[in-house]
Protein backbone atom coordinates (compact mmCIF):
# COMPACT_ATOMS: atom_id res chain seq x y z
CA UNK A 1 0.00 0.00 0.00
CA UNK A 2 1.41 3.35 -1.02
CA UNK A 3 1.00 6.43 1.06
CA UNK A 4 1.62 10.10 0.51
CA UNK A 5 0.91 13.22 2.46
CA UNK A 6 -1.24 14.57 -0.34
CA UNK A 7 -3.35 11.60 -1.26
CA UNK A 8 -2.66 9.15 1.59
CA UNK A 9 -6.24 9.20 2.79
CA UNK A 10 -7.58 8.51 -0.73
CA UNK A 11 -5.16 5.59 -1.24
CA UNK A 12 -6.22 4.08 2.07
CA UNK A 13 -9.89 4.37 1.13
CA UNK A 14 -9.28 2.76 -2.26
CA UNK A 15 -7.42 -0.14 -0.65
CA UNK A 16 -10.26 -0.70 1.84
CA UNK A 17 -12.84 -0.69 -0.97
CA UNK A 18 -10.79 -3.22 -2.94
CA UNK A 19 -10.52 -5.50 0.09
CA UNK A 20 -14.27 -5.37 0.73
CA UNK A 21 -14.93 -6.08 -2.96
CA UNK A 22 -12.73 -9.20 -2.85
CA UNK A 23 -14.52 -10.44 0.28
CA UNK A 24 -17.93 -9.90 -1.35
CA UNK A 25 -16.85 -11.83 -4.45
CA UNK A 26 -15.58 -14.68 -2.30
CA UNK A 27 -18.93 -14.85 -0.48
CA UNK A 28 -20.76 -14.97 -3.82
CA UNK A 29 -18.50 -17.83 -4.93
CA UNK A 30 -19.30 -19.66 -1.70
CA UNK A 31 -23.02 -19.25 -2.30
CA UNK A 32 -22.67 -20.56 -5.85
CA UNK A 33 -20.76 -23.60 -4.57
CA UNK A 34 -23.44 -24.15 -1.91
CA UNK A 35 -26.06 -24.63 -4.63
CA UNK A 36 -24.13 -27.64 -5.90
CA UNK A 37 -24.13 -29.30 -2.46
CA UNK A 38 -26.83 -32.04 -2.35
CA UNK A 39 -29.30 -31.60 0.53
CA UNK A 40 -30.65 -34.91 1.89
CA UNK A 41 -34.37 -35.35 1.26
CA UNK A 42 -34.73 -32.36 -1.09
CA UNK A 43 -35.45 -34.63 -4.08
CA UNK A 44 -38.17 -36.41 -2.10
CA UNK A 45 -39.76 -33.05 -1.29
CA UNK A 46 -39.71 -32.09 -4.96
CA UNK A 47 -41.29 -35.43 -5.90
CA UNK A 48 -43.96 -35.01 -3.22
CA UNK A 49 -44.75 -31.49 -4.43
CA UNK A 50 -45.03 -32.81 -8.00
CA UNK A 51 -47.44 -35.54 -6.89
CA UNK A 52 -49.55 -33.01 -4.98
CA UNK A 53 -49.67 -30.67 -7.96
CA UNK A 54 -50.65 -33.53 -10.26
CA UNK A 55 -53.40 -34.58 -7.82
CA UNK A 56 -54.76 -31.03 -7.67
CA UNK A 57 -54.68 -30.76 -11.46
CA UNK A 58 -56.49 -34.10 -11.83
CA UNK A 59 -59.19 -33.00 -9.35
CA UNK A 60 -59.66 -29.72 -11.22
CA UNK A 61 -59.95 -31.55 -14.56
CA UNK A 62 -62.39 -34.08 -13.08
CA UNK A 63 -64.53 -31.33 -11.52
CA UNK A 64 -64.55 -29.36 -14.78
CA UNK A 65 -65.58 -32.44 -16.77
CA UNK A 66 -68.30 -33.30 -14.25
CA UNK A 67 -69.82 -29.82 -14.46
CA UNK A 68 -69.36 -29.43 -18.21
CA UNK A 69 -70.73 -32.87 -19.13
CA UNK A 70 -72.47 -34.38 -16.07
CA UNK A 71 -74.28 -37.06 -18.07
CA UNK A 72 -71.07 -38.26 -19.71
CA UNK A 73 -69.20 -38.15 -16.40
CA UNK A 74 -71.78 -40.32 -14.62
CA UNK A 75 -72.02 -42.72 -17.55
CA UNK A 76 -68.28 -43.20 -17.28
CA UNK A 77 -68.68 -43.93 -13.55
CA UNK A 78 -71.38 -46.51 -14.29
CA UNK A 79 -69.36 -48.19 -17.04
CA UNK A 80 -66.45 -48.72 -14.67
CA UNK A 81 -66.84 -51.69 -12.36
CA UNK A 82 -64.66 -49.83 -9.87
CA UNK A 83 -66.95 -46.77 -9.84
CA UNK A 84 -66.95 -46.18 -6.10
CA UNK A 85 -69.91 -45.21 -3.96
CA UNK A 86 -68.00 -42.13 -2.77
CA UNK A 87 -67.60 -40.73 -6.29
CA UNK A 88 -71.30 -41.25 -7.02
CA UNK A 89 -72.22 -39.52 -3.77
CA UNK A 90 -69.92 -36.63 -4.71
CA UNK A 91 -71.73 -36.32 -8.05
CA UNK A 92 -75.22 -36.32 -6.51
CA UNK A 93 -74.11 -33.99 -3.71
CA UNK A 94 -72.87 -31.44 -6.26
CA UNK A 95 -76.02 -31.37 -8.36
CA UNK A 96 -78.42 -31.56 -5.43
CA UNK A 97 -76.74 -28.42 -4.12
CA UNK A 98 -77.27 -26.75 -7.50
CA UNK A 99 -80.99 -27.69 -7.33
CA UNK A 100 -80.72 -29.28 -10.77
CA UNK A 101 -82.23 -32.51 -9.39
CA UNK A 102 -84.56 -33.17 -6.46
CA UNK A 103 -85.54 -36.84 -6.73
CA UNK A 104 -83.89 -40.03 -7.92
CA UNK A 105 -86.28 -40.03 -10.90
CA UNK A 106 -84.95 -36.58 -11.86
CA UNK A 107 -81.42 -37.98 -11.81
CA UNK A 108 -82.46 -40.91 -14.00
CA UNK A 109 -84.10 -38.69 -16.61
CA UNK A 110 -81.55 -35.87 -16.64
CA UNK A 111 -78.25 -37.74 -16.24
CA UNK A 112 -79.05 -41.28 -17.35
CA UNK A 113 -78.61 -42.78 -13.88
CA UNK A 114 -79.32 -46.51 -13.83
CA UNK A 115 -81.82 -47.92 -11.34
CA UNK A 116 -79.30 -49.85 -9.22
CA UNK A 117 -78.90 -50.26 -5.47
CA UNK A 118 -75.53 -48.49 -5.52
CA UNK A 119 -76.93 -45.44 -7.29
CA UNK A 120 -79.96 -45.31 -4.98
CA UNK A 121 -77.76 -45.59 -1.91
CA UNK A 122 -75.43 -42.86 -3.18
CA UNK A 123 -78.37 -40.56 -3.98
CA UNK A 124 -80.10 -41.10 -0.63
CA UNK A 125 -76.81 -40.66 1.23
CA UNK A 126 -76.07 -37.38 -0.54
CA UNK A 127 -79.59 -36.06 0.02
CA UNK A 128 -79.53 -37.01 3.69
CA UNK A 129 -76.10 -35.39 4.11
CA UNK A 130 -77.44 -32.11 2.79
CA UNK A 131 -80.44 -32.31 5.12
CA UNK A 132 -78.14 -33.06 8.08
CA UNK A 133 -75.96 -30.05 7.23
CA UNK A 134 -79.02 -27.81 6.88
CA UNK A 135 -80.71 -29.09 10.08
CA UNK A 136 -78.02 -30.58 12.37
CA UNK A 137 -80.22 -30.47 15.48
CA UNK A 138 -82.97 -32.54 13.88
CA UNK A 139 -80.42 -34.98 12.50
CA UNK A 140 -78.85 -35.41 15.94
CA UNK A 141 -82.22 -36.02 17.60
CA UNK A 142 -83.14 -38.52 14.92
CA UNK A 143 -79.84 -40.34 15.44
CA UNK A 144 -80.10 -40.41 19.23
CA UNK A 145 -83.61 -41.85 18.96
CA UNK A 146 -82.02 -44.97 17.46
CA UNK A 147 -79.62 -45.39 20.38
CA UNK A 148 -81.78 -47.84 22.39
CA UNK A 149 -82.02 -50.12 19.35
CA UNK A 150 -78.24 -50.00 18.90
CA UNK A 151 -77.69 -50.84 22.58
CA UNK A 152 -80.14 -53.74 22.29
CA UNK A 153 -77.97 -55.33 19.57
CA UNK A 154 -74.63 -54.14 21.02
CA UNK A 155 -74.86 -55.64 24.50
CA UNK A 156 -75.47 -59.26 23.40
CA UNK A 157 -72.30 -59.07 21.31
CA UNK A 158 -70.32 -57.50 24.16
CA UNK A 159 -71.58 -60.22 26.53
CA UNK A 160 -69.55 -62.75 24.52
CA UNK A 161 -66.37 -61.09 25.82
CA UNK A 162 -67.70 -61.23 29.39
CA UNK A 163 -68.34 -64.94 28.90
CA UNK A 164 -64.77 -65.43 27.68
CA UNK A 165 -63.34 -63.41 30.59
CA UNK A 166 -65.22 -65.57 33.10
CA UNK A 167 -65.13 -68.84 31.17
CA UNK A 168 -64.29 -70.83 34.32
CA UNK A 169 -67.28 -69.52 36.22
CA UNK A 170 -70.47 -71.58 36.23
CA UNK A 171 -72.57 -68.87 34.67
CA UNK A 172 -74.56 -69.16 31.46
CA UNK A 173 -74.57 -66.64 28.63
CA UNK A 174 -77.99 -65.44 29.84
CA UNK A 175 -76.58 -64.68 33.31
CA UNK A 176 -73.84 -62.52 31.81
CA UNK A 177 -76.37 -60.80 29.54
CA UNK A 178 -78.67 -59.92 32.46
CA UNK A 179 -75.65 -58.55 34.34
CA UNK A 180 -74.78 -56.37 31.31
CA UNK A 181 -78.31 -55.01 30.90
CA UNK A 182 -78.51 -54.28 34.62
CA UNK A 183 -75.32 -52.21 34.54
CA UNK A 184 -76.24 -50.32 31.36
CA UNK A 185 -79.67 -49.51 32.78
CA UNK A 186 -78.00 -47.97 35.82
CA UNK A 187 -75.69 -45.95 33.58
CA UNK A 188 -78.64 -44.54 31.62
CA UNK A 189 -80.46 -43.66 34.86
CA UNK A 190 -77.41 -41.81 36.20
CA UNK A 191 -76.97 -39.92 32.91
CA UNK A 192 -80.66 -38.92 32.89
CA UNK A 193 -80.37 -37.64 36.46
CA UNK A 194 -77.20 -35.79 35.52
CA UNK A 195 -78.96 -34.17 32.55
CA UNK A 196 -81.89 -33.07 34.73
CA UNK A 197 -79.56 -31.54 37.33
CA UNK A 198 -77.52 -29.78 34.64
CA UNK A 199 -80.69 -28.37 33.06
CA UNK A 200 -82.00 -27.00 36.37
CA UNK A 201 -78.80 -25.68 37.95
CA UNK A 202 -76.77 -24.99 34.78
CA UNK A 203 -73.86 -27.16 35.89
CA UNK A 204 -71.84 -30.07 34.46
CA UNK A 205 -72.29 -33.27 36.48
CA UNK A 206 -71.83 -35.93 33.80
CA UNK A 207 -68.33 -36.71 35.11
CA UNK A 208 -69.81 -37.43 38.54
CA UNK A 209 -72.27 -39.87 36.97
CA UNK A 210 -69.48 -41.68 35.11
CA UNK A 211 -67.27 -41.81 38.18
CA UNK A 212 -70.10 -43.19 40.34
CA UNK A 213 -70.88 -45.80 37.69
CA UNK A 214 -67.21 -46.82 37.40
CA UNK A 215 -66.98 -47.44 41.14
CA UNK A 216 -70.28 -49.30 41.17
CA UNK A 217 -69.29 -51.48 38.20
CA UNK A 218 -66.03 -52.53 39.86
CA UNK A 219 -67.81 -53.50 43.07
CA UNK A 220 -70.57 -55.27 41.12
CA UNK A 221 -68.01 -57.37 39.23
CA UNK A 222 -66.26 -58.32 42.48
CA UNK A 223 -69.46 -59.40 44.24
CA UNK A 224 -71.24 -61.04 41.30
CA UNK A 225 -68.27 -63.11 40.11
CA UNK A 226 -66.64 -63.54 43.52
CA UNK A 227 -63.02 -62.86 42.57
CA UNK A 228 -60.22 -60.94 44.27
CA UNK A 229 -59.21 -57.34 43.71
CA UNK A 230 -56.26 -58.08 41.39
CA UNK A 231 -58.18 -60.38 39.02
CA UNK A 232 -61.14 -58.01 39.02
CA UNK A 233 -58.91 -55.05 38.12
CA UNK A 234 -57.39 -56.96 35.17
CA UNK A 235 -60.79 -58.04 33.85
CA UNK A 236 -62.31 -54.64 34.59
CA UNK A 237 -59.68 -52.90 32.45
CA UNK A 238 -59.91 -55.52 29.70
CA UNK A 239 -63.71 -55.49 29.44
CA UNK A 240 -63.93 -51.69 29.58
CA UNK A 241 -61.33 -51.41 26.82
CA UNK A 242 -63.33 -53.83 24.69
CA UNK A 243 -66.52 -51.96 25.53
CA UNK A 244 -65.08 -48.60 24.48
CA UNK A 245 -63.70 -50.04 21.23
CA UNK A 246 -67.00 -51.69 20.31
CA UNK A 247 -68.96 -48.61 21.37
CA UNK A 248 -66.81 -46.45 19.07
CA UNK A 249 -67.54 -48.78 16.15
CA UNK A 250 -71.26 -48.71 16.96
CA UNK A 251 -71.32 -44.91 17.12
CA UNK A 252 -69.58 -44.65 13.73
CA UNK A 253 -72.01 -47.17 12.23
CA UNK A 254 -74.95 -45.39 13.86
CA UNK A 255 -74.09 -41.98 12.47
CA UNK A 256 -73.13 -43.43 9.07
CA UNK A 257 -76.36 -45.40 8.89
CA UNK A 258 -78.34 -42.33 9.90
CA UNK A 259 -76.87 -40.44 6.98
CA UNK A 260 -78.41 -42.95 4.56
CA UNK A 261 -81.76 -43.20 6.37
CA UNK A 262 -82.34 -39.60 7.54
Amino acid sequence: MSFSFNNGENNTDSTEVARQTREALQQLDSLENLKAVPIPGIESLDTLQTIINQGIANEVRKDSFMRANPRGYFQELQNKDSGSLTKRMEFFFTFLQKDSIKTFEDAREKYGVNDTWKNKMAFNGSKSSLKAIARPGTYLNNTMAKLPLVVFFFLPFFTIFILLAYIRKKYTYTDHLIFSFHNQSLLFILLILSWIIDSIFNTATAWIAFMAFSIYLFQAMRKFYGQGIFKTIIKYLFLNSVFLFLALICVVLLFTGSIFTY
